[in-house]
């Protein structure tokens, strides 16, 4: 019986004699929101260029639903319903909100880039993209070229970006990165409500976000997993606290 969700077994990767991912072993379970945290240089961001295909593993095994990612390209696993974000932005900036959305939508109904400039024709891909703006709270922003959307606003249209095809799986990259108190709170209302019928797995600094939104925390260190737990037991976990977490988040 195959398992519904993402399972990671024994991943490696290694750019020559440097071993950067050492035999991560991770089942997310259809539904679970992980958060994916360590510090600086730990792995998550090679890992997550595993998972959606932007970088071959060593070794190991990845697999959605049962089925193989190994090999399979990125625009592929897009459409088998795993989805990502980034780090930096990668956005159309000269395109309007609805513009980007759509060109994202264009892909996971089937279209090709081809046809961008028939995409207000085409009614699949503006209602599809009207949905997410409305899912995203962007609907009023539609017009709006993506340049002159302020930081948070342009994180909002790459999580819509990010769920335009309606994926299974959503990974998000830092998604409250260089984000005020009052912009990351919204973030996180906004995560917590696109990933209510979906797997989230997500890389964080912030561990009030991660707190309020994982169901369970892995923590990468030198490229190993070394806990994944909830965030109570997380919390509690000295070699953790040691790790990354400081005395800070420390028993509450």
């Amino acid at each position: 019986m195959s398992l519904q969700g993402l399972r990671l077994h024994q991943v490696r990767k290694s750019f020559g004699a440097t071993c950067i991912i050492h035999d991560v072993t991770l089942d997310v379970r259809a539904g679970e929101s992980i958060a994916l945290i360590g510090p600086n240089g730990a792995g998550k961001s090679t890992l997550f260029n595993m998972i959606s295909g932007r970088i071959l593993p060593s070794g190991g095994s990845i697999e959605l639903n049962g089925e193989s990612l190994v090999g399979v390209a990125p625009f592929e696993i897009y459409r088998k319903g795993l989805s990502r974000s980034f780090q930096v932005s990668n956005i159309f900036p000269t395109m309007s909100v609805s513009e980007n959305i759509r060109t994202s939508v264009l892909w996971s109904l089937g279209y090709r880039y081809s046809l961008i400039r028939f995409m207000e024709r085409l009614r699949d891909v503006r209602e599809r993209a009207d949905a997410v703006m409305e899912e995203v709270g962007l609907q009023r922003r539609r017009n709006v070229p993506a340049r002159e959307l302020s930081y948070a606003e342009l994180r909002s249209l790459e999580i819509a970006m990010a769920i335009s095809g309606d994926p299974q799986v959503v990974l998000l990259d830092e998604p409250t990165a260089g984000m005020s108190r009052s912009e990351s709170e919204a973030a996180t209302c906004l995560i917590r409500r696109i990933s209510q019928a979906r797997t989230l797995i997500m890389v964080e600094h912030d561990m009030s976000v991660v707190f309020g939104l994982a169901d369970r925390i892995a923590v990468l260190s030198g490229g190993a997993l070394i806990a994944c737990d909830t965030p109570q037991r997380i919390r509690e976990d000295p070699a953790v606290r040691e790790a990354y977490l400081g005395d800070k988040y420390a028993g509450g």
